[in-house]
């Protein structure tokens, strides 16, 4: 039987045992000390890579972790009349946030739980809805895990509790502050707007920016938190109001309370740019107070470089309502309330326009003289109507004014006499100079006012638009005076009457004269903008010239209630009639007649004749124009003459 060998047999030969020991011994040591070597030579070159390599890398995120950027917003630019009155400017407001470091027992802030206590007396002593307080209550979870959405953040990054405090709810946060840890109160500037509803549809207001407007102006910096120009120029100059933010930065602990801010990183805002109107106030107003208790508007323009000087609409409403956002009752009754509030009337804003009446014999007046169609010595018999196949269209003289030339039917407005003209003309030719001229098209104000185009109807437009069959003759001779499908605006009126008075220059209107910003350095000015029109010669722009001269100033003329003593005025009326509806006023005018300072056009929803309605308010504002030119106002003159 084979012997086995036992580890106490090693021991009779010792040397080779610990020699076969040692060789396994070594080759273990020199693997485990290339292992150590690699192992270090790792670390060695990862403390080099954190120290050296990476190391502005990591400074960076290191800086980021306790330097965090603040948004300072800007001061909006105010809002003035050409004689820089204010219209709007900015004023105190207050806003409720929650800032984890302000009270509180423990050295991190304050905890959850007095938050928590904080936000619920705040409900109690501003008389919150169960719900509201819920909805508050709700972002504690995300206050305190660090995140919260930038629509409930203000500016500085504290958490929004109510965005707008009145003055009252101030003074009571204030007295109760003891009880509300991590309440605190940040003051801000809110609109203010200094006359009312003056000027209420041209300037607009601002309010909390939709959901619509920040997707399309994000990517210009807008937050979501942003209140902007909602309407009118606060909205179309929003840009250059708002100003640029500025940004700040401040030091804080891991908690994420304030050490201190870094006031070397500071970078200052932009305050908005002021934006001067070419409104004169006291126009504006004076406007504003002929339209009281009426439905219409008025518009007056400079004829020599298109500035707006007063733009008035009646009804309209109290700006104030939206000075710190309106609230939803109020807006409303706004909407509610009879007379179509928010329709800007001299610009066509929320309807169509109106038709124009008699005072679109300008057009064809000058439509007939350009096309050789009449002359000032032109001849037509005006009995009170003529024939249209199985109908009569009357004149709006039932007895007829007999015969007439250019001068006596425009003095007169004779319809017959337009009749005439219109039927030789045809309704291409006049829809081509109603275009040519202004009308069927915006006059170019900013589009965030909503200006509406009115419309120049064709045979074209007729037959896609109209149920009522074709055009036909009777089409045409409305057109010529100025009624069918015809809509204009006071503003288009007010620009066309410009036009004659500066010697056939069509102008672009200017609401804003000139721009400046905090150091008191004028940025933009407004100059004179000729828009496209059609040729038309100064002959003919004469002759339309002494027509309207004569409309005012001679007997028998339908505008004898516009009549200054010592300033000449030349204009138009015009009774734009309606099936089973009271007529619109219109007048338009300019003065003086030798050198035209002011261009008018009134019109008035329901008023009846021209002549009787709206010459007499046109009167009234020139007198207000000219008040440093004129003696006393004079008593209403009115013509004994069927007023048109």
């Amino acid at each position: 039987m084979r012997q086995l060998s036992y580890p106490a047999d090693r021991t009779k030969n010792p040397d080779q045992i610990n020699e076969r020991t040692r060789d396994v011994l070594l080759v273990r040591a020199d693997g485990m000390r290339l292992f150590i070597l690699i192992l270090f030579g790792i670390l060695v070159f990862r403390l080099y890579s954190l120290q050296f390599l990476s190391r502005e890398r990591f400074e960076d995120q290191a800086r980021k972790n306790v330097e965090k950027k603040v948004i300072t917003d800007p001061v909006r630019g105010r809002i003035l009349d050409r004689a820089g009155n204010l219209l709007v400017s900015n004023e105190p407001y207050f806003r409720l946030v929650l800032d984890r470091s302000w009270g509180g027992h423990g050295s991190d802030g304050i905890s959850a739980q007095e938050a928590r206590r904080g936000i619920l007396r705040v409900g109690e002593l501003l008389d919150w809805q169960v719900e509201h307080t819920e909805q508050k209550l709700a972002l504690l979870k995300d206050v305190y895990r660090g995140w919260v959405d930038e629509k409930n953040r203000s500016a500085s990054g504290y958490v929004i509790l109510e965005d707008r405090l009145e003055f009252p709810e101030m003074v009571l946060i204030r007295e109760h502050s003891r009880e509300l840890p991590g309440i605190r109160i940040e003051e801000g500037e809110r609109r203010k707007y200094y006359q009312g509803r003056l000027a209420c549809h041209i300037l607009g207001y601002t309010g909390p920016i939709q959901r619509e407007d920040f997707m399309a102006l994000k990517e210009q910096g807008y937050r979501m938190t942003d209140w902007i120009g909602r309407d009118g120029l606060e909205r179309a100059q929003d840009e250059v109001l708002r100003g640029k933010r500025g940004v700040s930065w401040q030091r804080r602990y891991a908690t994420n309370l304030v050490e201190e801010e870094i006031l070397s990183k500071r970078i200052p805002p932009t305050p908005g740019e002021d934006l001067f109107l070419s409104l004169d106030l006291g126009m504006q107003s004076y406007a504003e107070s002929l339209l009281a208790e009426k439905t219409g508007a008025i518009a007056a323009v400079d004829p020599r470089n298109g500035q707006v000087l007063a733009l008035a609409s009646s009804p309209g409403f109290n700006l104030e309502l939206f000075r710190g956002g309106i609230q939803p009752k109020d807006y409303q009754d706004l909407l509610s309330a009879p007379g179509k509030l928010f329709v800007d009337r001299a610009i066509g804003k929320g309807g169509g326009g109106y038709p124009p009446g008699s005072v679109f014999k300008i057009v064809t007046t000058i439509a007939g003289l350009e096309e050789g169609i009449i002359t000032t010595g032109t001849n037509f018999h005006c009995s009170g109507g003529i024939p249209v196949g199985r109908h009569f269209k009357r004149c709006h003289k039932r007895s007829g004014h007999g015969s007439l030339d250019l001068y006596g039917a425009f003095r007169g407005s004779c319809d017959v006499f337009y009749y005439r003209v219109g039927e030789r003309l045809g309704p291409e030719v006049l829809a081509r100079y109603s275009r040519g001229l202004g009308l069927g098209s915006k006059t170019g104000l900013p589009p965030e006012l909503h200006e509406t185009a009115g419309l120049v109807p064709d045979p074209g437009w007729k037959i896609v638009n109209s149920k009522y069959g074709g055009w036909g003759l009777g089409d045409t001779l409305n057109t010529a005076i100025g009624q069918g499908f015809l809509l204009v605006t006071p503003l288009q009126i007010a620009m066309l009457t410009a036009y004659v008075a500066n010697g056939g220059h069509l102008l672009k209107p200017q609401l804003v004269s000139h721009r400046r910003n905090a150091s008191g350095e004028i940025t933009w000015q407004a100059e004179a903008v000729a828009r496209e029109s059609i040729p038309v010669s100064s002959e003919t722009i004469r002759i339309v010239q002494e027509c309207m001269r004569r409309v005012v100033n001679e007997p028998g003329g339908t505008g004898r209630a516009a009549h200054l003593k010592e300033i000449v005025v030349a204009g138009k009326t015009g009774t734009a009639e309606h099936y089973k509806k009271p007529s619109d006023a219109w007048f338009c005018c300019y003065a003086p007649f030798e050198a035209p300072e002011v261009a008018v056009a009134v019109a008035i929803e329901g008023g009846g004749h021209g002549g009787a309605t709206s010459a007499p308010i046109a009167r009234k504002f020139l007198e207000y124009f000219f008040r440093d030119r004129i003696t006393a106002p004079k008593e209403e003159v009115v013509s004994n003459e069927v007023v048109d």
